[in-house]
Order: C-alpha cells, then sequence, then structure tokens
C-alpha cells in the first residue's frame, strides 16, 4: 500500500486543440479517476503527465514510459498555477459526500512539474506528477464515489473506481459495491499497519521535504504561489537569545510580507526583537490592545487604523520600554487577556477582513508559552484551518503540545494538521521567501558624474519611501541556468504586457518588446537637452509635460524615456507628493557625490500619483529651496520632472497658453505609419512565440490591449472582438454580469488627470461571485474566486495588486474596453436601456459587501452617479448632469429612468451628494415639489454645502420664475392668493440664497450672491411688470417711507420688502469684491497658467447689466439735485443722497474709474463733483462714505481735475475707519489706501508711521494668505477635486508723478488686458516705462521662500527700518541676495511686485523712488512765483533739465494752488 501505483499518460495529444480548457479538463478527469482508484485501496500512487504509455498516439508507438515531456509556460492562459489552482478546486467539490471531499483534499497532492532534460528543440518541456497519500487519519471508514458532473458540464452518475495492480477499474453492479464496502475495514486496518511500519524507517531528510511540502499546501492554499490578497498575521512568542542574535537573517521573510497585525508576546521586541528589525516605521500602529476594547463601530477603528495599507503591531504580554511586566499565565489572563481577546475578535469581524482571506503563522520559538498557548487556541477556534504554527525544536514542541492538550485548549488532530515542526528556522525561511518569488537581494546601484557607479546601501534606498529607483543594473543581476530560460523568460513576460499587464523594467530590458512611439524621439530630445543644461535658464527644476489620450500608451512611453537615461544620469518614479519627496530628490541627487558643483541632474517620472500633500508647484519650489541652500554653483537645473498627464481627448492644443509649448509633447490614440508596420510584424512574432511555447490555441484577441492599438483604437473592431469574446457567455452568468458592472464603473467614472486608473477592490466581488471561503466540518473549504477566472473574464478583464494600498483590484484591460462592452451588452444581448444596466448594478451583492473596500465603491459609485464634467476638474466640456445620468437621459428622453437610477443610489448610500442630484434632475424638468424634496434632504444631511443650499433656495426661485402668473397680460390683484403665493416663492428663495452666502467659511459661493442680486429683480419685475407699481412708485416705495396704495394690502411683506435696497447692494459689494479686487483661478497640479475660475467669468460678463437694473429699479436717474419733499428726516436724506451717487456710478471703484475713461474729459470730471457734492450733503458720515471719497478724489487726480482733497485728510479717514469699522471688506479697502498714501518719499505730506504701515501690510498678506486656497489637500487623491486659489487684483500702480496723480489705475495702464497676460514686453513698452516709477531694493532671501525687500529713504525720521513685499507677479527670481529694480503695484493682499530686473547697483549706494518736490507743502506766493517762472520758460528755444521738469509739473502746481484759494472743504 505505501509502495506506489505508477501511471503514465502521454498527454500531448489533449494540447492539440482549439478548445483552450481541453488540457485542463483532460488532466483533471485522469488525475481524479486515478486518485478515486488509489484512495478506495488505501494505496499510494503517482500520475504522471508526459511520459508515454502503450497506446499509440497519430500511428505512432512509443515506448511504455518513454519521458516525452510537454510544452507549458508560466502565463496567464496556460500555465503550472491553471493547473494546480483547477486541481486544488476540482478535489474538494467532485466527491459525492463531503467526508470524500475533505479527505480528498488533504491525500490528493499538489501537482509537481521536472523540466525534461535540454534538447535540440527550442520549445523547454516539462513532466507532471501528482501524488496519492491516502493517510489513515483521513480516510477511515470513507468511501470514495467520483462525480464528474462539475468537470464535464453535463449530467453524470457518480461511479466506484478501485486500483487493482496496474489497472483502475470502475465498479458497476451494486453487488460488488456492496462487497467493497464490507471489505473497506480491512483495507483500513492494513493501511494503518504498514503506516506505522513506514514512519519508524522514515529518514530526517524525507521528514524535511514532508515539511517544505505541508509549509507550501497551507502557506498557499495547496497551489503553488502565495496570494497577495490574503491578510496575513503574525503571532511570535518569545523568542530564546540566541534566535534572537540571528533574527534578521533567519526571519527575513517577515520583511517581504505586508503583514495587517503582529502578536508578540516579547516584551524587549522594541530593543532586540521583531518590532525593532522589521515593525520600527511609521506604517506601524504600536499599541497593547486597549483600542480594540469596547469598541462601538468597528469600520471606525479600521480607518483610523487605515487598515489594510498600514499594520497593527500588537504586544501581548508586556511592554519593558513603558514598564509594562511580562506576566506568568495567571497574571497575564487577568492583565492582557482581555485586550488580546478583544483584537482577536476585531480580526476575524467580516468588515475588517474579508471572508476567507485571513492567514495565520505562529512562531513558537522558545518554552515561554504564557498567554500563547491561549490565543493559538482562540485563534484555532476562529480561523480553524486559515493557521499555521512553525517550530524549528521538536522538545519545545512537545511541551507545547502536553500543555495543549492538557487544558484542553486544542484537540489532537487539530493540532497535527496545522502544526510544522522539525524545519530550521534557515530553511523555513528559503521556503517562504521562495514562495513570495524573492530572489536574492540585488544591489541598487546608479551613475555619478565621473561615468561610474556607485551602490546605494540598503538603508539609504529605504529613507527614499516617495521614490522608486531605476537601477543602473536593473535586471542584469538576474541568473538563468541556461539562454534558454533568460530566452522563455523574456517571452512570458512579453506575452504579459500584450495581454494588458502593466509595462515592467523587463519589457525594456529585452529588446523589441515595446514598441518606439512616433512621438519617442521629439520628447527624448526635450529631455536630453533639459538634462545636459542645453536650454537652462538657471532653473533648479525642468518640468515637461507629455499630454496622451487614455490608453494611448503615456505610462509606457515615460518609462520607456527613464530606461533610456539610466545608465547616464539617475533615474527614479515618483509615487508619493509628500514635503519629504523634496528632500528624497535632492538626497538622491547627490548622493555619494564628491561635488555637488558637477552633480548631474535627476530624471523623475510623475504618473498616477495619488498620494500627496502638494501639488507640483510646491514641490518645484521646495526642490529649489532646498537646492539654492546647498549653494552648489551648478549651472544644470537639479532634477528635470517628467510628467505624464492624462487627457480625455487631444484634439486640439489645451489651454496652457502661459506654458512653454516646447515643453509639451502629446500623443493621441492615433498610431502612424511606421508604428502600424511594426504592429503587424509584432502579429507574426507573437503568434511565432505562442507556437514556440505550446500555445496551439493562441487568438489575436487574447492580447487585447494590443489588438486595440494595432486596429488603430477603431471602435467596430472593439465592437466586433467582445461579440465574438462573449457571444457563449450566458446573460445571467454571474461571471457575464460581473463583467457589466466592471465595465460600467469605469466607463462612467473617469479619474483626475494625474491620477491612478479606476479600479474595483477584489474583495467587493466576493460575496457577488459566491466562492468566499466558508467554513465546514473543521475544514475550509476555499476558493478565492479571483484564481478561477477563464474564458473571455481573463481576456477582458485584469486582476492586479493595487497600485497604493495592500490587495487586488479588477479593472478593464484596456481603458476603451468598458465603453464598446457596455454597447455591446445593450445591443447585442440584454437588448435594454442604460438605465436598467445601472439599476442592476445597484441592486447587485458588490454593494451589499462588508469588507473593507466597501467604502471605496460606495465613493466610486457616488462618483458615478454626481460627478459631472466641468472645466473646474480641469475636463474638457461642462456639463449639467454626470456622464451616466446625461447618457441615461439622452437615451430615453425622460426624467423617470435617471430619477429612479439616483432614487435607487440614495436609497443604498443615503448620500447627500445624490439627493442634491435629484433636485437639480426635477427642477431641469420643472418638477418643483419634488425637487424641494430633495434638495431639503440635501441640506439636511450636509446642512454647511453653500451649493446645496444654493441649489435649494434655486427650486423656489425658478418655481416663481415658471409661475403662470407670468403670462397675465394685465396687471394682477395685490391681493390674490396666485399674486400673494408668487411673492411668498420668491422671498423664500431670497431667505435661503441669503443663508448659502454666509454657511462656509472657505469658499465664497459667487454663485448665492448672484442669484441674491438676480431675486431682487426679478421681485423687483414682478411688482413692475406683473402687479402693475410704476417705476418711480417702486423706486420710493422700496427705499422712503411710503406705501403705494395699490399695494397697501400687503402689510406682511413691507418690511421685507424694504429690504430689497440694502440686500441687492450689499450682493453687489461682495461680487465686487470677488470678482474685480480679487479673482478665483484653477490651481492645476499640471499647468502653470492659473485661468480665471468659469463661475468669475460668468458673473463679470452679467454683473454690469444686472446692476444697471438695479439702479433703474432702486436708484432712477430722476432729478438728482434735491431731495423730495416727503424725504425730511436727516437718515432719509443721507440714504437719498446715498442712492444719488449710486446712480451716478459713484459708489462702486470700478464704476468710478469707468467714468474717467470717458471720451469727453469736461463731462466725466463734473460727474464726479456731483458725486463729492452728494458725499458733502451727508450728515452722519459711514466707512463706505469715506471710501467712495478716497476713490472719488484718486480718480480726480487721474483725469489730472483741479479741486481735490489733502492726501492728509484722505489718509485721516482711513485711519479712522480701521479703528471703528468691523465690515472686513471695508477694511481691507482702508488699509490698502493707508499703505498707498504711506509709501515713502523724500518730501513726505504725512507722517510717516511704520508701526501703522507694517500692521496694515501683515494684516492684508495674512488675510490673502487665509484666503487663498479654497480647499484643504486630502492626502490621497483618487477622484475629480476642484483645487482653487484667490489671488488679489493689482488695482494701482506706482508712477512717477505727484499727489495723489502717482497712483495710476490699473485700466488707465494697461486698458482690458487681463493682468495675468502682462508679459515682459508689455512692461517694457515706451509709454509704460514713462508712466510708472522704477523703484530700488535688493532680493531677500526668506526662510522657506523668496521674497522682495525694499530699502527705503528714512534717515529724516531717525529710523532704520525696511518694508518687505512678499507678493510677486513676476517671473520665478533666483534665490541669491542681489540689487534689483521694479514696478510696484497696490492690491487688497498688499504691495505687489511687478517686472523685476537685476541691476549693478551695489547694495550700500541704492537708488530710490524720487519726487523732487511736494508742491502741497509751498506757500501760495511760491506757487503764483512758479507759475510766472513756466510762462517765460515757454518762450524760450532750449530747456535744461530742471527747466523741463518744472513745465512738465504745471499741473501740479494749478492743483495746489486751487487748494488755497477754495474757501470750502468737504467734510470738517
Amino acid at each position: 500500500m505505501i509502495t506506489p501505483s505508477i501511471e503514465f499518460k502521454y498527454f500531448c495529444s489533449s494540447l492539440d486543440t482549439v478548445n483552450q480548457n481541453s488540457p485542463i479538463e483532460k488532466f483533471l478527469k485522469e488525475t481524479l479517476r486515478f486518485a478515486c482508484g488509489c484512495l478506495n485501496r488505501r494505496r499510494n500512487g503517482t500520475i504522471y503527465f508526459g511520459i508515454a504509455d502503450d497506446k499509440p498516439v497519430d500511428g505512432i508507438k512509443r515506448r511504455h514510459g518513454q519521458v516525452v515531456g510537454f510544452p507549458i509556460m508560466e502565463v496567464d492562459m496556460d500555465s503550472k498555477t491553471k493547473y494546480a489552482d483547477a486541481l486544488n478546486e476540482a478535489k474538494s467539490k467532485c466527491f459525492d459526500s463531503p467526508e470524500a471531499n475533505i479527505a480528498a483534499k488533504e491525500c490528493i497532492k499538489t501537482p509537481v512539474f521536472v523540466k525534461v532534460a535540454p534538447s535540440s528543440e527550442q520549445v523547454p518541456l516539462f513532466v507532471m506528477e501528482v501524488d496519492i497519500e491516502p493517510y489513515s487519519s483521513f480516510c477511515e471508514g470513507i468511501k470514495f464515489k467520483l462525480d464528474l458532473t462539475k468537470i464535464c458540464k453535463k449530467k453524470l452518475n457518480p461511479f466506484l473506481f478501485v486500483r487493482d495492480d496496474a489497472e483502475t477499474r470502475r465498479i458497476d453492479s451494486k453487488e460488488e459495491e456492496l462487497h467493497f464496502v464490507r471489505t473497506l475495514s480491512k483495507w483500513d486496518q492494513k493501511r494503518k499497519i504498514e503506516e506505522r511500519s513506514v514512519s519508524r524507517q522514515f529518514s530526517t531528510e524525507n521528514d524535511h521535504k514532508y515539511l517544505a511540502e505541508k509549509l507550501c499546501n497551507k502557506l498557499c492554499r495547496h497551489s503553488n504561489h502565495f496570494n497577495l490578497s490574503l491578510w496575513p498575521i503574525l503571532v511570535s512568542s518569545k523568542p530564546s537569545d540566541e534566535l534572537k542574535e540571528n533574527l534578521l537573517k533567519a526571519l527575513s521573510f517577515i520583511s517581504n510580507i505586508h503583514w495587517s497585525a503582529v502578536f508578540e508576546f516579547d516584551d524587549e521586541s522594541s530593543c532586540n526583537g521583531l518590532c525593532k528589525h522589521f515593525f520600527s516605521t511609521p506604517q506601524t500602529t504600536l499599541t497593547s490592545g486597549e483600542i480594540f476594547r469596547d469598541v462601538e463601530n468597528n469600520n471606525d477603528l479600521r480607518d483610523q487604523l487605515k487598515l489594510p495599507e498600514n499594520n497593527v503591531f500588537i504586544y501581548c504580554n508586556g511592554r519593558s520600554e513603558i514598564r509594562k511586566p511580562h506576566l506568568r499565565k495567571r497574571d497575564w489572563k487577568k492583565q492582557y487577556s482581555p485586550n488580546v481577546k478583544a483584537a482577536i475578535n476585531f480580526f476575524q469581524q467580516r468588515s475588517v477582513i474579508p471572508l476567507g482571506r485571513t492567514i495565520i503563522l505562529f512562531l513558537l520559538q522558545g518554552n515561554d508559552f504564557d498567554g500563547f498557548l491561549h490565543i493559538f487556541g482562540e485563534m484555532i477556534t476562529f480561523f480553524d484551518s486559515q493557521t499555521i504554527l512553525l517550530c524549528e525544536d521538536r522538545n519545545i514542541f512537545k511541551s507545547f503540545k502536553e500543555q495543549a492538550l492538557l487544558q484542553d485548549i486544542v484537540d489532537l488532530e487539530d493540532l497535527e494538521r496545522n502544526c510544522i515542526v522539525g524545519m530550521t528556522w534557515e530553511q523555513t525561511n528559503d521556503t517562504i521567501n521562495a514562495l513570495l518569488g524573492v530572489e536574492k537581494q540585488s544591489v541598487t546601484s546608479i551613475p555619478t558624474s565621473t561615468g561610474g557607479a556607485v551602490d546605494v546601501e540598503l538603508k539609504v534606498q529605504e529613507s527614499w519611501n516617495t521614490l522608486q529607483i531605476l537601477s543602473y543594473n536593473q535586471c542584469e543581476d538576474r541568473q538563468f541556468e541556461t539562454p534558454l530560460d533568460k530566452q522563455q523568460f523574456g517571452k512570458e513576460k512579453e506575452l504579459k504586457f500584450y495581454q494588458g499587464n502593466r509595462v515592467e523594467w523587463w519589457n525594456f530590458f529585452f529588446e523589441g518588446h515595446v514598441m518606439t512611439r512616433h512621438c519617442f524621439r521629439n520628447l527624448r530630445n526635450k529631455v536630453h537637452d533639459a538634462l545636459t543644461g542645453q536650454k537652462s535658464d538657471k532653473t533648479k527644476v525642468v518640468p515637461i509635460i507629455l499630454n496622451h489620450e487614455p490608453g494611448a500608451g503615456g505610462s509606457t512611453l515615460v518609462r520607456h524615456i527613464l530606461w533610456e537615461f539610466h545608465k547616464d544620469f539617475r533615474c527614479a518614479v515618483v509615487t508619493k507628493l509628500l514635503e519629504k519627496t523634496a528632500g528624497d530628490i535632492l538626497s538622491f541627487w547627490r548622493y555619494k557625490e564628491k561635488d555637488i558643483r558637477y552633480a548631474q541632474p535627476v530624471l523623475l517620472v510623475i504618473d498616477s500619483v495619488i498620494e500627496y500633500k502638494l501639488d507640483l508647484d510646491e514641490l518645484h519650489r521646495l526642490v529649489t529651496i532646498e537646492s539654492w541652500k546647498m549653494e552648489s554653483n551648478t549651472k544644470k537645473p537639479v532634477c528635470v520632472f517628467l510628467i505624464c498627464k492624462r487627457e480625455e481627448s487631444i484634439n486640439s492644443f489645451p489651454r496652457t497658453h502661459h506654458q512653454d509649448i516646447s515643453a509639451l509633447v502629446y500623443l493621441p490614440q492615433k498610431v502612424g505609419k511606421a508604428e502600424k508596420e511594426w504592429l503587424t510584424n509584432k502579429i507574426q512574432q507573437l503568434e511565432d512565440t505562442s507556437r514556440d511555447l505550446g500555445l496551439t490555441h493562441f487568438k489575436g484577441e487574447y492580447f487585447i490591449s494590443f489588438m486595440i492599438l494595432h486596429s488603430n483604437f477603431e471602435q467596430e473592431f472593439l465592437q466586433e472582438t467582445i461579440h465574438n469574446l462573449l457571444k457563449d457567455m450566458n446573460v445571467e452568468d454571474r461571471l457575464f454580469k460581473l463583467l457589466m458592472y466592471v465595465a460600467l464603473v469605469i466607463r462612467y467614472v473617469s479619474p483626475p488627470k494625474g491620477g491612478a486608473a479606476i479600479a474595483i477592490p477584489v474583495e467587493c466581488c466576493s460575496e457577488h461571485m459566491g466562492l468566499h471561503s466558508r467554513i465546514d466540518t473543521g475544514l475550509q473549504k476555499n476558493s478565492l474566486w479571483e484564481n478561477n477566472l477563464d474564458g473571455p473574464l481573463k481576456i477582458l478583464l485584469l486582476i492586479e495588486m493595487k497600485e497604493y494600498g495592500s490587495g487586488k483590484q479588477i479593472r478593464m484591460a484596456h481603458p476603451n474596453l468598458a465603453r464598446a462592452v457596455i454597447g455591446c451588452i445593450q445591443t447585442k444581448y440584454l437588448y435594454c436601456e442604460l438605465s436598467s444596466i445601472a439599476m442592476d448594478f445597484l441592486r447587485s451583492d458588490l454593494l451589499k459587501t462588508t469588507s473593507y473596500g466597501k467604502k471605496f465603491l460606495n465613493q466610486l459609485t457616488v462618483e458615478m452617479l454626481t460627478r459631472r464634467k466641468k472645466e473646474e476638474y480641469n475636463d474638457d466640456e461642462n456639463t449639467y448632469f454626470s456622464p451616466l445620468i446625461a447618457s441615461i437621459l439622452s437615451e430615453s428622453g425622460q426624467c423617470k429612468p435617471a430619477a429612479n437610477v439616483l432614487g435607487k443610489g440614495f436609497e443604498l448610500l443615503k448620500d447627500s451628494s445624490i439627493a442634491h442630484q435629484l433636485a437639480r434632475l426635477h427642477v431641469h424638468y420643472k418638477e418643483y415639489d419634488l425637487a424641494k424634496e430633495w434638495a431639503k434632504q440635501a441640506v439636511e444631511l450636509s446642512p454647511r454645502r453653500s451649493i446645496f443650499l444654493h441649489t435649494y433656495e434655486n427650486v423656489f426661485k425658478q418655481n416663481f420664475l415658471n409661475l403662470k402668473i407670468w403670462d397675465s397680460k394685465n396687471p394682477v390683484n395685490p391681493a390674490d392668493e396666485a399674486t400673494t403665493g408668487a411673492l411668498d416663492l420668491a422671498l423664500e428663495a431670497l431667505r435661503h440664497f441669503q443663508n448659502a452666502c454666509t454657511c462656509e467659511k472657505f469658499e465664497k459661493n459667487l454663485l448665492a450672491h448672484h442669484d441674491t442680486l438676480s431675486t431682487v429683480l426679478c421681485i423687483a419685475r414682478f411688482i413692475n411688470e406683473i402687479v402693475g407699481i410704476r417705476r418711480d412708485e417702486l423706486s420710493n416705495y422700496f427705499t422712503e417711507d411710503v406705501v403705494p396704495e395699490a399695494v397697501v394690502c400687503w402689510e406682511n411683506y413691507h418690511s421685507k420688502l424694504k429690504m430689497l435696497f440694502s440686500i441687492g447692494f450689499e450682493a453687489v459689494e461682495e461680487l465686487d469684491e470677488h470678482i474685480y479686487y480679487k479673482q478665483c483661478s484653477y490651481a492645476s497640479k499640471y499647468n502653470q497658467q492659473n485661468d480665471a475660475h468659469r463661475i468669475s467669468r460668468c458673473i463679470k460678463g452679467k454683473l454690469p447689466d444686472m446692476f444697471e437694473d438695479f439702479i433703474n429699479f432702486f436708484c432712477p436717474r430722476t432729478d438728482l439735485n434735491d431731495p423730495p419733499p416727503y424725504v425730511k428726516s436727516d437718515e432719509l436724506r443721507d440714504g437719498w443722497h446715498r442712492r444719488c451717487i449710486v446712480s451716478l456710478g459713484g459708489k462702486r471703484l470700478v464704476d468710478i474709474f469707468r467714468i474717467t475713461l470717458s471720451d469727453t474729459k469736461d463731462a466725466a470730471t463734473q460727474l464726479l463733483y456731483t458725486v463729492r457734492r452728494h458725499l458733502k450733503e451727508i450728515k452722519e458720515a459711514s466707512a463706505d462714505d469715506y471710501l467712495t471719497l478716497v476713490a472719488v478724489n484718486l480718480a480726480l487726480a487721474q483725469m489730472r481735475a483741479a479741486k481735490q482733497n489733502s492726501m492728509t485728510d484722505l489718509y485721516g479717514y482711513c485711519k479712522q475707519i480701521i479703528l471703528a469699522e468691523r465690515k472686513r471688506n471695508v477694511i481691507h479697502m482702508a488699509y490698502m489706501y493707508i499703505v498707498m498714501l504711506q509709501w515713502p518719499r523724500k518730501t513726505q505730506e504725512i507722517q510717516y508711521d511704520h508701526d501703522l504701515m507694517k500692521k496694515a501690510m501683515r494684516y492684508l498678506f495674512d488675510e490673502s494668505r487665509a484666503k487663498k486656497h479654497q480647499k484643504l489637500k486630502a492626502e490621497n487623491e483618487f477622484f475629480k477635486r476642484e483645487n482653487n486659489i484667490y489671488h488679489s487684483v493689482t488695482l494701482f500702480f506706482l508712477g512717477k508723478e505727484r499727489g495723489l496723480s502717482r497712483f495710476i489705475y490699473h485700466s488707465h495702464l494697461f486698458g482690458k488686458r487681463k493682468q495675468k497676460d502682462l508679459r515682459e514686453e508689455v512692461w517694457e513698452r515706451h509709454d509704460i516705462k514713462e508712466r510708472l516709477q522704477l523703484v530700488y531694493g535688493y532680493t531677500k532671501i526668506r526662510h522657506n521662500s523668496c521674497a522682495i525687500s525694499i530699502v527705503a529713504d528714512m534717515e529724516q525720521y531717525g529710523l532704520d527700518n525696511e518694508i518687505e513685499v512678499r507678493n510677486l507677479k513676476c517671473r520665478p527670481l533666483e534665490l541669491s541676495e542681489r540689487p534689483v529694480s521694479f514696478y510696484l503695484g497696490f492690491s487688497l493682499s498688499g504691495p505687489v511686485v511687478c517686472y523685476v530686473c537685476p541691476t549693478e547697483t551695489n547694495l550700500g549706494g541704492l537708488r530710490f523712488a524720487v519726487d523732487n518736490i511736494e508742491y502741497s507743502q509751498l506757500t501760495k506766493a511760491e506757487l503764483l512765483n512758479l507759475q510766472r517762472e513756466i510762462e517765460q520758460l515757454k518762450t524760450k528755444a532750449r530747456l535744461n533739465e530742471k527747466e523741463e521738469v518744472l513745465i512738465r509739473d504745471e499741473r501740479e502746481i494749478a492743483e495746489a494752488l486751487w487748494r488755497f484759494e477754495s474757501d470750502k472743504t468737504i467734510f470738517d
């Protein structure tokens, strides 16, 4: 019985078939038939495939036992793994009883592949053997009856097979079967006797071989590879001191596995144990287990611990460094046991670790069992055969076993099944590392500036954890037994790449794997020029951008470029954008360089980075700053960023007009003629390769990504290919539905540009696939569904390790496949609408999962339902709904299907964004009652989201605007219910708009302010046009203490309607601040320009007309000379004057200076005088009135008009404002005017107050910086986000004139030109140079930044201070302190430096902005003398420089003289 029975199978003939499943089916039938016979006879057996038997094949009779072999390779379609996994699944379900399936799983061993000795043939051949060992402990009393129905996929009766001599015989008759059952006990007894006899003779060598096989089977679950989608848990007893000394070497496999949790019983682990050597990283949470006690929500704790990306290290019996003692058994149970048991309970929850994906490894390393023994029993109870105990010393294990059995912690059968005893730790370490595919550590080396290469120390390389280094000798250290092995390995890598797997460095190492794209040379030349400094302008960081369409091969191309340069320059892929990244880059750049002045730049690829805490601009700045600190003085850049940026489509150049076009390369979904020829030749090569490797069933569609490229991305090819692949699938099959769900999500969720491709976590699909683990009668029947995909799914779907995080994910093999799959399913299989597919997905088990991936899948679903395309997300178009909802609406033409889909999504996820989209959908279809309900739900779920409040109010507004009452041709009765109902709707909308304006601290909802003003105008228009109140009556009603007779019945509305003027004007002021004084722009990671926000642009275009309507309704331009007789009180008169100012266009800064641009100068001047007269008449002047006065005087000075207020008076008004006012925007403007009026001059009219100047500049700068970024950056970016910045507009520039005339409003310099379009040539125009004052100073390096400091002449004040300006609107500056000249502007964020140029002036002899004479300080007589002198100079033919200046200043002299002649002032 122990001596094995042998059977040979030729097997090669089974490979010569078109059906790729035939070899597997043949293998399973023969193996299980043979195994069934051996099991029933309790006899060991071995079946060989690839060895000839007696039967002739194709008329050729071979010698019995002749080794023939058959081809096999490690690719997804036909591999060793496929045979092993198929047998592992079949042997646990193909017998007719659970007991038989359990025993068969243990007794039928994993296939072993033996390579045939090399021959003259090119193709490597293998013999496959399967051993059967029917141990009595598993088989006693069990009858094995084989049922092949699940393999053959047709109904077959179960049969008994027995192995008699060299024949496997089937038992057909019932009599013979009864005889077999009666004699079965004799066979069992005989087997036991032989087993005991052999066990005494079993050698140590064979024992180790058996133990290694058992360890492999337990770890790999009877497969031949370790599944990385499992959640490993490590439990370690306290090791002996001898083992601790050799811990790193003996247990190095620990560092190669991503452990979810570690249960450590060594209290000194942090000092000299596992924690110190393997888990002293920021990704590990160290705890004694208290956090697992009394957990209210497992999901919250899981997220807090950042599982599974991070891991948890649990001290189970003391922790020496914090003085927690190591306890013996009884004390341990009292103090530590509750925490550890709580941790075990936490990790066995399905919401923490998906069912069946746990594997627990116990390391028994010493005689200290306190606590360890009890935890072993606990985990055996929870996880059963998912546990493995390893022990080197048999005596230690013997003691452990005795105590376990004595205390009845575990039974003997469980102990023997789950323990591996006797392997040395070195043998264990080598075995596990081999299963993990870990080769001997090859040394990473990088090139140096001297032309050689240096090795990188392992600890240094591990510290660069934000970079993935491309080694100088990448792929060169791999050792192959023969050249044939190397050739086969290369072919395997090539086929995997062309199936859609991510490109590996091996694909570049082996020539001919990767096609050279048409833009490769262009991109390579740009990178070469940047690296060699040929086009450097002394910048330390050079960005080069590759814009590519999805699936066009952008990621492959940038890595191809990296490979091209890796022998000459240091190359790496950036994996994280953190503050640490800049330090890693600089450390990588200077590593082992003797003189960093000669260090070569590093080349870095940035592609699909998810984890980030800073954008590329910030990384650029940090690298620049740190490099300047090193004082390298190198003329070459420090690094070149090769940025891979995904575009939805490249039909024309994207909006990058501020980028250096020479740094852009485009890669569309298109192949050129040369590329097409290369691909055609490659098809033939792949066919030859497949035949060489024994893949006789090769078809082009198996390499779907390659064929899409070869077809030039034609949709017809995709549709036809997918139809052929799916034609044999059952549409009700869960595999078909899985494909449909994955395609739906990937089709309608687009990632952010530069983000990772969209994929679904594998664990979320287990419920749907129904192939997850179960615990049954003490044995785990486990089959991970992702290991059993076949047919079309294996071609169309890819299962791979997550790019960021632990575990696996599933995605389409090519981005273009998702659209084609959905289209094919709709038109040729289900014949249904898109809404039906979406509803099917929402009802599926995918969204019912309790696994840790549920949160991410829920986010994917919300994105698919709600995220619309907008230029705010860097999209190429703006849509009203998400692509999925828009497609459903386009397809059905009705609201209901889309509403049903969104409603189902809300029912499942209870997400406020979905409710918000439902409200928008119903508003779009004018279903206002439903819209109100959904908008209300959205606000209740997220009460501080201003955009939700805005939608809620917009429902009321749209309902109001679409009432039938607007169709009335005659005035309506104000007292009618329809009239008052309409008014209620409008006022309710206005109330909600006002709430939306103030609800968020860091977000200015400009739409809410815009719609507040719009609603005010709609109400006014309603009362005017529908109710029939004349405009003159209406304006009086809104602004005065009068009520038209027609609306006397509105006693409940009077107070609300009389607030409309103030509400509307406040909205105008807010819009002015964020449209004209500040600007919201996009902060893109990949574009250097900052385009104005779409909403800002739209509102800016509408605001002038809206304000004109506002004036017509509330401030009509009728009699502006004297107030009407019914305006009697001072308060009402002041209000009337202010409305007159508004109607004259004298209230807003933008309107005041628009007056100055009038063609008729005299009329414009007179208009400004009229505005100032109304200001004079105001009795109780407010801060706004004072600011208006300052603006009017600046405008008059701009027009060189006489009769201006003194700078001293204006300065005093501004100081009063900052002392008494509380309105933020008013204080901002007052501080800006203080900075302008106080700016240092040699002859200063205003007493300079340096403390006030510093206070004003600090206030303006700090406030603007706090508002600069609209949102805080998330740590991980998987989905589209709006990332905006606010920056102030430069309102005034410092000119050469004197007095107020030296402040030039920006539109007087540049007209309607946008400030972001001001290039250097604009500043160098002659008219600009003539008008702007050149200011001198020097650059000053500030910590982590660069700012211009202005050194002003302060000697006459006895002060020695500097004015530091931090706002720079100029090209990037070198971080060196040197003299510069520049133009100066003023904004609400403080002074602004523009157009900086270096100057050769020494720092000790700087020049300053000089005004020769301040004429306002002269007496009247002196001014009259100057006027007479000017009249005389006009008659001279030639003038000297001083005389020219005096004639130029004629207007300012006249202005100063006017002050003496005027007998009135504007304000007391």
